[in-house]
This record gives C-alpha cells, structure tokens and sequence, in this order.
C-alpha cells in the first residue's frame, strides 16, 4: 500500500476512537521508513561507508512489479542515499522510462545514474540490490554469481 493510503486509514481511526489501532498503522509507516534506511546503510556499510567509485546496480524501480509507477518507491530512497554518500547507480527496470528516474532524482547529477531496460545490457557494478520480484530473477542471479557480483535482496 501506499503510505497515503495507510495514513488514511489512520485518520479514520482517529476519528472513531480506535487510537490504538490508529497508532498501530503508524508504526508500519514507520518500520517502513526503518526498512529503506536499513537497506541504504547495508550498502554504505557494506563500503566501509566510501561509495566514491562504487557502482550500484538496483534492479527495479517501480512501487511493484511490472508496473511504470515509482511514487514512494523504496529504490528512490535507497539511490538518493547511494548517490548523497558520492556512489553511482544503474538502474535496471524494464517498465520505468529514463527521464522518470531522472526526474525522482532530479537533485542529483545524471553522470552519477545510469538506466538499462534489463540486467544483461550492462554489468558493470559493485553490488546489485534487488528491489522488486522479476520472471528473469534465476537468469539474473546466475549472471551475477558468473561476475562475481555482491547482491543485496529487499524481496522475499
């Protein structure tokens, strides 16, 4: 869901007095929060906290699967930390045109991202984090074990 969607359901609960049941809601929207930030600081750790040079491949970009829409994507979350710590990313996402990625990551500079439409048109990064489920998931991950590619895996 997102997270407007579980906000709205907080206020409604609010409104009939359901404030615990309210306040429960809120703690997803807020481990969800965690989980984006854990996965961002898994990566920087993962470095030594030096991203400089380091190239991060994230494969999916969308909210879900097999879908264009990236709004409250965990991967804008996760990229935007990548790219603030001086990494660079490629992203991979068959479903997500180029200037919409550019366009969530519009504060950063496009020489830091690049966008493939699927895994096997560049592999040249550091570490893959997988973001969303995808059919050619058993291609990518024996391409990846064949390069010798670290994966990172929010899925599953």
């Amino acid at each position: 869901c997102f997270q407007k969607d579980i906000l709205n359901l907080v206020y409604l609960c609010k409104h009939y007095g359901l404030d615990e049941v309210a306040e429960y809601w809120h703690q997803v929207i807020k481990l969800n929060d965690y989980q984006k930030e854990r996965f961002a600081l898994k990566i920087i750790d993962f470095f030594r906290g030096n991203l400089e040079g380091k190239n991060i491949g994230i494969l999916g970009w969308a909210f879900k699967p097999k879908t264009n829409d990236s709004r409250e994507s965990p991967s804008i979350h996760i990229a935007k930390r990548i790219l603030e710590n001086k990494g660079s990313i490629t992203v991979y996402d068959e479903y997500i045109e180029q200037d919409q990625i550019f366009e969530d990551l519009k504060n950063f500079k496009q020489k830091s991202i690049k966008v493939f439409r699927n895994f096997k048109e560049n592999q040249e990064i550091d570490l893959l984090l997988i973001a969303v489920e995808t059919p050619d998931l058993k291609i990518v991950l024996k391409e990846a074990k064949f390069k010798k590619i670290k994966l990172i895996c929010t899925r599953f």
